[in-house]
């Protein structure tokens, strides 16, 4: 004789639960590794391997994002001879980026991330996407009617990031219309999608 199936239904929505949850820490690991992964690549005195760190930690969804990118266009993102990153503050406090610990003394050969006029660049492509996750919801649709109007497809992953986590109807379909935007510009897009992104910008 089986057990009713109502019976069953406060173990099934606990394995569910459990589930849900493992897969949400899952997500959340997997930002914080791509985060993290891409700052030895700020240390590799490199332009093109700068201008690539500055892509991924935009596109992390990491919390930390923001205050890398600005410490890079303030001068103050600093790498040691070992490759590890550091932002000195304006206190001039040094304090370790994958960790969040302050250092007490300069680590050995201590020098700043080099920046030229395509990393600048890169940098303000990279602040207006994070933009896009700022906890202020005037900025958030702000910055989603600016990425409407700039077209720059390097930030489609940055925005279905913030479409993702925002709740906000309004600012929601501005997201939507510069996702849109964004995957009708980008040729390496499925031609399906590309037609429904021109019919979303036509309604708007």
């Amino acid at each position: 004789h089986s057990e009713h199936p109502m019976r069953n239904l406060p173990a099934r929505a606990a394995a569910l639960f459990a589930a849900l949850a493992l897969m949400l820490v899952s997500a959340g690991s997997s930002r914080a590794a791509g985060f993290e992964e891409a700052l030895p690549r700020f240390s590799a005195d490199s332009y093109a391997e700068t201008e690539a760190a500055i892509a991924e930690v935009a596109q992390s969804g990491d919390p930390r994002a923001a205050e890398v990118v600005q410490a890079l266009a303030d001068g103050r993102l600093l790498y040691s001879s070992e490759r590890k990153l550091f932002i000195k503050e304006k206190s001039e406090a040094l304090r370790e980026v994958a960790t969040g610990q302050a250092v007490s003394g300069p680590p050995a050969g201590l020098k700043p991330v080099r920046v030229n006029n395509k990393i600048r660049r890169a940098i303000e492509g990279a602040m207006g996407g994070l933009t896009l996750l700022a906890p202020d919801p005037g900025k958030r649709l702000e910055a989603a009617q600016s990425v409407f109007k700039a077209r720059n497809a390097a930030l489609l992953p940055t925005v279905r990031t913030a479409l993702e986590r925002e709740t906000e109807p309004r600012i929601r379909r501005a997201l939507m219309e510069a996702n849109a935007a964004l995957v009708f510009v980008s040729t390496d897009q499925p031609e399906l999608d590309r037609l429904t992104a021109a019919g979303v910008i036509a309604d708007r």
